[in-house]
Formats: C-alpha cells, sequence, structure tokens
C-alpha cells in the first residue's frame, strides 16, 4: 500500500496515545498503511503502562504504542479503529484500507468491528450486513481475485446476492448506487458466442450498402470503461454463466482473467489495436445453477480463474413456520435429516439417485419466501419435483410411495387452492418418519 499515514493521525482517539522508549511523544514517523496494520496489541512492561507492543527502533529507543485501561482485544480494536479512521480522513478508500489489513493477516471479522467501531459507512446498518453476509467475497476482490463464481441449486439467491455484492464494491469507494457506467448485468445462453460477448464485427448501413465495423461488446465496452478510471470498482454480473461454451466465448481472455493488466490480441481490431487488457478494478461475478445438467461443466482452465462459492438451501432464512415446515419435507427428498444446523449435505436420502449430490440439486430456501410462498411451491416447487422424478433425480419405484404420491397430488390438485396443496403435501411426512 503506497499511502503513507502518519503516527499523529492515527493516534488521535482518546483511547489512544504514542509514547517512546523514554516516555516522551514523537509523532514524526509516517509509515505505510500495511505496516501499521503489523502492529498487535500485547501486554508489555514499558514505560506508561498499558498494552502495546514496540513497532519501531529508532537510535536505540522503541516506538511503541499504549493503550490506557485496555485488555487485549479492546487494544487490538482500538488500534486497527484508528487506523481505519485516520486512513479515511486522509481519504484512502475503504476497499484499500481492506486490502492492506488483508496483507497484513488482519482478519475480516476484525476489519468490519474496527470500520464500525470508527464510524466508517455509520449510516448504513445494509452496508454491513451485506458485508458481514459475504466478508469472504469481498475479501477475495480486495486482494487482488476478481473472477468469482456464486454457485447452488434453484432457488438460494445467487443472482441477488451478486447484486448485492456488486453495489457494495461499488460503494468501498464512494458510496455511489450501481449505474450503467460500473455495473452491468448479462444472461449467457448456448448460442453466446466471442463477438456478442468481447469484441466482433457489426454491421451497418452505410447509404445503399452495408459496411462491417469491429466494436467492443459488453465485456470489452467494460474494460475500456474500468481501465479509465482504476480507483473504483466495476462489476458485470453474468447470470447462468455454464450455459454458454465458455472456452468459444472467453477466447483468449482465459489467459487475461488470469493475468490482469497485461495486454492479450484479439482476432479483431478495435480503435488502431488489436490488443485488450483486462483491468484489476474490473471484477466478473458469474452464477451457475449446479441443478441444469442440460449443459456442459466448466474445464479446467477456465474453473482455475474463477474462485468458487457455494449458496446452498438454508432452513433458517424461512421464518414463518408453515413454510418452514413445508421446505423441511421437501428437502426430507434429499437429506435423512434437514432439521441439523448445519445439514450434512453428504447423508444422502434414498429417494435421491446416485448419480447426482444433494446439495446440487436440492431446492432453496427462496420459493418459501414472503406472503405468497404458496403459490410458489404449487406453481413452481411441486412441477420441478415432478420433473426430477422424471429426469431420474429423484427415484420413481415401488419402494418410494412418497414420490409416487407427489405426481398424484400435483395432477390431481391442479385446481384446487394453494393452501390445500401444501396441506395435502405435509399429511405425507405426517408420521414424522424420515425418508431413508
Amino acid at each position: 500500500m503506497a499511502i503513507k499515514i502518519n503516527k499523529e493521525e492515527i493516534l488521535k482517539g482518546e483511547n489512544n496515545r504514542k509514547i517512546d522508549g523514554n516516555g516522551e511523544a514523537d509523532s514524526s514517523i509516517s509509515k505505510e498503511l500495511g505496516d501499521w496494520f503489523e502492529v498487535k496489541a500485547k501486554n508489555a512492561d514499558q514505560p506508561g503502562g498499558g498494552y502495546y507492543k514496540p513497532i519501531e527502533t529508532i537510535n536505540g529507543v522503541n516506538k511503541v504504542w499504549g493503550f490506557d485501561g485496555l485488555d487485549e482485544p479492546q487494544a487490538t480494536l482500538s488500534l486497527h479503529r484508528a487506523i481505519i479512521a485516520a486512513a479515511k480522513d486522509a481519504g484512502v478508500p475503504l476497499k484499500d484500507i481492506i486490502a492492506a489489513a488483508q496483507a497484513a493477516g488482519v482478519p475480516l471479522k476484525d476489519i468490519i468491528a474496527a470500520a464500525q467501531a470508527a464510524e466508517v459507512e455509520k449510516d448504513d446498518n445494509e452496508f454491513w450486513e451485506v458485508f458481514e453476509k459475504n466478508k469472504e467475497i469481498i475479501g477475495c476482490v480486495c486482494s487482488g481475485k476478481g473472477n468469482i463464481i456464486l454457485h447452488g441449486p434453484p432457488g438460494t439467491s445467487k443472482t441477488y446476492c451478486a447484486k448485492k455484492i456488486s453495489n457494495l464494491l461499488v460503494a468501498l469507494e464512494n458510496r455511489a448506487t450501481c449505474s450503467d457506467k460500473n455495473f452491468r448485468i448479462m444472461q449467457f445462453h448456448p448460442s453466446m458466442t466471442y463477438e456478442d460477448f468481447i469484441r466482433g464485427l457489426r454491421a451497418k448501413p452505410v447509404g445503399a450498402t452495408i459496411s462491417y465495423e469491429a466494436e467492443n461488446a459488453i465485456f470489452g465496452e467494460m474494460c475500456v470503461e474500468a481501465a479509465k478510471d482504476p480507483n473504483n470498482y466495476y462489476v458485470l454480473i453474468v447470470d447462468e454463466i455454464n450455459r454458454a461454451n465458455l472456452p468459444s466465448v472467453f477466447g483468449e481472455l482465459i489467459y487475461a482473467l488470469e493475468y490482469r493488466g497485461e495486454a492479450v490480441n484479439t482476432p479483431y481490431e478495435v480503435n488502431s489495436s488489436k490488443e485488450l487488457i483486462v483491468p484489476p478494478n474490473l471484477v466478473l461475478i458469474g452464477t451457475m445453477n449446479t441443478a441444469d445438467r442440460s449443459v456442459g461443466q466448466m474445464d479446467y482452465a477456465i474453473r482455475r480463474r474463477f474462485q468458487f462459492f457455494p449458496l446452498l438451501p438454508d432452513v433458517q432464512k424461512v421464518r414463518d413456520e408453515v413454510a418452514k415446515t413445508t421446505f423441511q419435507n421437501v428437502l426430507r427428498l434429499f437429506v435423512k435429516d434437514p432439521t441439523a444446523s448445519p445439514i450434512d449435505w453428504s447423508d444422502r436420502a434414498d429417494t435421491l439417485s446416485h448419480d447426482f449430490q444433494a446439495s446440487d440439486v436440492a431446492i432453496g430456501h427462496t420459493y418459501f419466501l414472503g406472503q405468497d410462498w404458496k403459490n410458489s411451491f404449487k406453481f413452481q416447487v411441486l412441477p420441478m419435483l415432478v420433473e426430477y422424478l422424471k429426469d431420474g433425480v429423484l427415484l420413481d419405484d415401488a419402494q418410494q410411495i412418497k414420490c409416487k404420491k407427489i405426481k398424484e397430488i400435483h395432477f390431481k390438485k391442479l385446481d384446487e387452492e394453494p393452501e390445500e396443496v401444501v396441506e395435502a403435501f405435509n399429511a405425507l411426512f405426517n408420521d414424522n418418519s424420515r425418508i431413508h
């Protein structure tokens, strides 16, 4: 981290003070931001008392931090809070503070606690809620790994989560709302090509004839825009990223995704250059539905360029008691004990085919949220379970009586109210027996 913070700026908090080995104040030393985070507060028998550790020796004198009346965790929090507050006052973006703290080995949870104590972004509770829930992803991006895949079965908030993370990444710099300038979203499909995503020829009418010119597509455009504005994050969300033929769509960009900032030659010349650079501040977030077997999986060359984060069904997110019971009964078709916390996804139910992993195909919690969850159950969840039976995800044989009855409920109760459909489904599990 190139930014330098003066000791006097950091130690202006009322619980902090600076002393040297003779008990005299010294504020002449400036250090890089990452170096300040290297300091660990601890109890030591030094002049001035308190919890501190020598951070520098000048002319044989130890320069130390002092924290009066604080135990070690409080002293560490106070130190980090002071650093963050001083860095923000000096105009350092929060994303750079996070990166510096991570590089120094400070856990993300400590960064969050210290930043909150320093009242950074204090007016936005949602900011910190999203940060806390996605701190590993945010930390990954801040450390320079900007290719992210959120993967999981249907209904686990992958796209919703991607949008929240996008807003937060922009907020790390300037608290702005995502706009077309720094945030775009698109969806891949089987006919997606390199020309649709990176750059290619576009037909343009010229009088009575047609001319073809090479132009950047959405990813190429964002590369150019992000390179012009290196201090801000630019985010592209690619929904259903695995539905396209990725080696064909990415082409030579597979290399550029890993080696950010290095130019690669493309087949098309745009603005008198065939080169394209993927800048470090362009974040690519893909979502991947693990239940979709109609598309191929990522090959290893592409997979190793991305960081993968699973989003799994979460019973705790469902508040309505009837909805929670219904959700748990649905999950009994995939795992033996959906009431466990956390769920053991390797403990599969006997109704699940051995060709599938429960964590890949189990139905997610979003179908059971909100006031109209019963409609979602009747018109989305139940038809999906029937499709799973047709496709062999769930076993449809004589031993799986409950699975057969699920099909009966679906087809015989099409004209009934959603409440009655939910009751009929839950009645299959009223004996409290688990499907083994």
